[in-house]
Order: structure tokens, then sequence, then C-alpha cells
């Protein structure tokens, strides 16, 4: 927990004022909005060009992409496999679809799914735990996994985009 509040606290203090997090009732925020001196065009493919970069099959992860509108891209975090509890253990994997719409000088990032799920077989999402009943506390240390990974994503993609850092693959 000090980890996740560190984390907060210096995220926070360099400026990084939009972010996603969820509530007391397991909402997550669904969109982020950034602003960057580019225009439309090239906001758009400095977007698609970090997809490309960063995902083993671009093509397969774009799911949706009309011309100065939008791109919509999934993706996967494995979690490995944990203890869930009287000996049970299960794999944890988050999958997520976000949907990026571009304007000039500004993108909106907008995460339109977000499904934790453990042994492929049930949904236990935060966003989808109904009337803010609290979660089994073998699976609530995921869910701040999950925010700082969802926000690592969207960082990466703005550093990228704002001209902040280049794509670079320094570790072959």
């Amino acid at each position: 927990m000090r980890k996740i509040l560190l984390f907060m606290l210096f995220i926070a203090s360099i400026g990084y004022s939009q972010q996603f997090k969820y509530n007391e009732e397991g909402v997550i925020n669904q969109e982020v909005i950034r602003e960057v001196p580019y225009s439309i065009n090239e906001i758009e493919q400095r977007v698609s060009n970090w997809v490309q970069f960063n995902y083993k099959n671009p093509n397969l992860v774009t799911t949706g992409n009309v011309e100065n509108e939008f791109l919509r891209f999934n993706g996967m975090v494995d979690y490995g496999v944990e203890n869930v509890g009287m000996g049970v253990l299960a794999p944890f994997k988050l999958f997520y679809t976000f949907r990026t719409d571009f304007k000039d000088g500004k993108y909106k990032l907008t995460l339109e799914q977000a499904n934790f799920t453990y042994d492929s077989n049930g949904v236990i999402s935060k966003q989808k735990v109904k009337g803010g009943r609290k979660l089994k506390d073998a699976y609530a240390k995921f869910y701040d996994n999950v925010i700082i990974d969802l926000n690592s994503i969207e960082k990466s993609l703005f550093d990228y985009v704002s001209g902040n850092k280049e794509l670079t693959s320094d570790d072959w």
C-alpha cells in the first residue's frame, strides 16, 4: 500500500494530473484527454506508430480505425498464477480495450473495457461489481496493479505522442 501511495505522490509531483483510477464503488474513470502540439493527422500517425511498436501483432490488436477520427486497440496483461485461498491457484489476466479519438492539438484515450479475469472463466472486474460491494481480499490486491498498468500504458502513449520520448528498442 505504501508503494502505491508513493507512486501516486510521485506522479502528482511531476504534473501528471490525468490518470485512470477507481472510486469506492469500483468504477474506473473512462477517459483521459491530452493536449499535444500536433495536427489531427500527425496525432493519428503517432498513435498508430506507438501501437505498431508496442504490440507483438499490431494488426490483430487494432480492432477499429477510422481515419482522422479514432483508433481502437486491445491488449492483455498476465499477472501469473496466484493463491486465491484454500489451496486454489488461479491465473490472473487483465483484458483491456482502449479507443483513441483525435482532434487538432489533442486526443482522448477512452478505456472501453477492462476485464480482470481468473482461470479464464469468471470476470471479477471492479467495473462489473454491482452496488459497490467489497471484493474479496484475495482479489483486491490486484486492482492497484491493474490501475498502475493502465496508467503505464497511457503514460507511454502520451510520452510518445507528445514528442517527449522516441520509440527505441535498446534491449536487443
